[in-house]
């Protein structure tokens, strides 16, 4: 392996020169000099150690990104996104996917403080402990003065940085867009992450998953009876029971947790023989674009969230202390299943 020492030898300068050309301290210094260490610099192909930078700067420039599942197609598009921010400020990323299990989380912040890295992003989503609270990771990290943004929809009391979706302001919007057409009763076909689990009563500390608890929330503003039917996966045990529901005559529109859901509900309509009912997703997912009708749903800008999210947790890194909190709404579009 090629050292500064070798650098130096070969331009006939010394250890010190070499390591002030490297790190533009070369003002004071000839041009001729300084070229003549980059020239040696290139033919040896001489590679700084970024562990040696780390320790002298005490900085590694990594960002821990601690996500929930990364074959989702939303969350992959938000780590691309975070990676692409990170990058233009001069961060590389380790990627960490818990697959919504609480000790796979723990596992990975463990990780990510042993590997020093200087900020991570969080995304909680947990389905296997019911009773865990997303913040336990989260608390831990500012009781050791570690930087940490959380990308959330919900917890809107919390002394951290985080990022929320506005998840209140689209679910109010989809109601309000169905009443404006001259629907009266929207339904909710949602995805059910627990047996014993009950959306009106949300825990902020515990759940992220708003959606559900918003839809019940504006259907009594409104004085409509709130319409469920859940849905888990695309191998579906619930298929049978969200087909029956799908025969009903008691809604006349639905809102659909992800553009998944409303594009399997098409599946079952034409299983059952009957016409679809207006219905819109969310996620603006590239299979809603593809199938017909087309799915009218909401988006969420992820290189806003990405952009936002590395602008907090770089200002922690350098200092700034204060929780922030940025807002990131919905983008809508009306497309052809909502007509």
């Amino acid at each position: 392996m090629v050292t500064m020492e070798d650098v130096a030898k070969a331009a006939g300068v010394s250890r010190k020169t070499v390591y002030n050309v490297l790190n533009n301290n070369s003002d004071m210094m000839s041009k001729e000099v300084r070229e003549q260490v980059l020239k040696c610099v290139k033919e040896l192909n001489y590679k700084p150690s970024i562990a040696a930078q780390s320790l002298k700067t005490g900085k590694t420039n990594l960002i821990g990104v601690v996500l929930p599942n990364l074959y989702h197609p939303s969350y992959v598009a938000q780590l691309v996104d975070i990676e692409v921010e990170a990058r233009k400020m001069g961060y590389n990323i380790i990627a960490c996917n818990y697959d919504y299990k609480t000790d796979l989380e723990d596992y990975y912040f463990d990780m990510l403080y042993k590997r020093n890295v200087d900020g991570i992003i969080y995304q909680p989503f947990i389905l296997d402990n019911i009773n865990y609270d997303i913040r336990t990771n989260v608390i831990k990290a500012k009781e050791m003065g570690f930087p940490i943004v959380v990308l959330c929809g919900f917890m809107e009391k919390s002394n951290f940085s985080r990022v929320v979706i506005n998840e209140k302001k689209a679910i109010e919007d989809a109601i309000n867009f169905f009443l404006k057409k001259g629907y009266k009763k929207p339904a909710l076909i949602y995805c059910k992450y627990y047996e014993d689990f009950d959306y009106t009563k949300l825990n902020p500390n515990k759940y992220h998953q708003p959606r559900p608890y918003w839809y019940y929330t504006f259907c009594k503003k409104n004085n409509i009876e709130p319409q469920i039917s859940v849905f888990f996966n695309e191998d579906n045990p619930l298929k049978e029971s969200v087909k029956d529901f799908l025969k009903k005559d008691t809604y006349d529109c639905i809102i659909c947790e992800n553009d998944h859901v409303a594009v399997t509900l098409y599946k079952y309509y034409k299983e059952i023989n009957k016409e679809p009912l207006p219905l819109l997703g969310f996620d603006n997912a590239e299979y809603g674009l593809i199938c017909s009708p087309k799915i009218t749903t909401f988006s969420i800008d992820y290189s806003t969230v990405a952009k936002k999210a590395m602008e907090i947790v770089v200002g922690e890194i350098e200092g700034n202390k204060k929780p922030k909190k940025v807002v990131v709404d919905f983008e809508f579009f009306e497309r052809e299943s909502s007509k």
